[in-house]
């Protein structure tokens, strides 16, 4: 309890004690004109200064104000009459009685004080009621309106996502034509040079420059197109069982020319249990060559490694593909960041940064799943996960 808690609880005693006081000071003072007219019952008169003290006090109050109150008026009667305890005798009743209204006094103000209690603890779990109902109401309304907001962007949102799309799709086909057409000029233009002689070098050069650009950004264009199918749930998937080592071994053969271009040694290594994977062989394909791309454009003079074997995962078995290289590497933000769209984690590398998140979205639209591990410095490993192709009889595939 703190020190001006107990001193305002002091001056409430001591002000009740006072009111008591003087109600007894006040009996002191009226009974000798009362003795004049009551006579014995004079003392009759203390019953005020009781009831005050058992109204301020309580029972023990109301009591022990009677007990003093006898104690006062024995005093004062024994300077008017010679026998007291005669008076007293003939008072026992209204004695008992003052006993009694004092400690009944007291109850009663004991009981209010309780009333009072509750009915101040009532209106506090009412009014806590109140401001909790109010509380709630206003937080309702602000949900409501954050809800009605957030639903409000997520449509815009999703509006603007589906206007994106059909722009890139509408754009990729409007992109493809003038860029076909570049290609197909600048290698037929090749092919006339060396039919009809050998054309000057810079010719030559130019026009390899020419329908390579032209490939780059056809490349690009597709990218766009795959990621506006997708998008939009228009990209066709056609499951099939294939045989994975095939797949791996194809895949590889059309990227030796690239890897011999960068200096990069291409190595590939296929478990004896291959087995036969349910997949689409076009995306599937598309993920390869993506990941074969990104480690020998990444590596240079350096080594590159795909391994196909087969993988226990839970919830069932599947088959692992791993393109290893010992390139830079990628540092734990590059990891986190590698999926995502249009990220680029080396500006000074060709690219707008789609292939990865591509790969990954046909992963997942294959059942499937890819993931990258690396160390800065010291190369990086993705695992592209396929369903194994069940047989009729429940048992898995197995590759040639």
């Amino acid at each position: 309890m703190t020190f001006a808690r107990r001193r305002s609880r002091t001056v409430t005693w001591l002000r009740r004690a006072g009111v008591v006081a003087a109600c007894f000071a006040g009996y002191a003072a009226l009974f000798y004109p009362a003795w004049g007219i009551l006579g014995g019952n004079a003392g009759t008169l203390s019953i005020v200064p009781v009831i005050a003290a058992g109204w301020v006090f309580g029972i023990a109050g109301g009591i022990g104000a009677t007990a003093g109150g006898l104690v006062i008026t024995w005093v004062l009667i024994s300077r008017v009459h010679p026998d007291p305890g005669a008076v007293f005798q003939g008072n026992a009743l209204s004695i008992a009685a003052g006993f009694g209204i004092g400690g009944a006094t007291g109850w009663v103000r004991e009981v209010l004080a309780k009333l009072r209690r509750q009915a101040r603890r009532l209106e506090q779990r009412h009014a806590h009621a109140l401001l909790e109902a109010g509380l709630r109401k206003a937080a309702e309304e602000e949900l409501r309106r954050v809800n009605t907001t957030l639903e409000k962007a997520c449509d815009e949102a999703v509006r603007a996502s589906d206007e994106k799309s059909r722009f890139l799709a509408r754009a990729s086909h409007e992109l493809r034509t003038p860029l076909a057409a570049i290609q197909g000029y600048g290698e037929l233009l090749l092919e006339e040079g060396e039919h009809h002689g050998a054309p000057p070098t810079t010719l030559v050069r130019d026009l390899g420059r020419i329908v390579e650009a032209a490939r780059h950004l056809t490349g690009l264009v597709d990218e766009l197109l795959d990621i506006s199918k997708i998008e939009t749930g228009q990209l066709d998937v056609h499951l099939a069982p294939i045989d994975l080592r095939a797949l791996v071994e194809d895949v590889a053969a059309l990227m030796q020319p690239a890897a011999a271009m960068a200096r990069t040694r291409l190595r590939v290594s296929c478990a004896p249990d291959l087995p036969h994977v349910r997949t689409d062989p076009l995306r599937a394909r598309q993920v390869l060559l993506n990941l074969l791309s990104n480690a020998i454009k990444f590596t240079g003079e350096g080594d590159v490694e795909v391994v196909a074997a087969r993988a226990r995962a839970a919830p069932g078995e599947w088959a692992e593909i791993e393109v290893r290289d010992t390139g830079p590497g990628m540092s734990v933000e590059e990891q986190r960041f590698a999926f995502e769209e249009f990220w680029r984690g080396r500006t000074d590398k060709p690219g707008v940064g789609l292939g990865l998140s591509i790969a990954r979205r046909l992963c997942r639209e294959l059942g499937g799943s890819i993931d990258v591990s690396a160390t800065p410095g010291a190369g990086a490993a993705f695992v592209v996960r396929l369903p194994i192709a069940i047989q009729a009889s429940g048992d898995p595939a197995a590759g040639s």
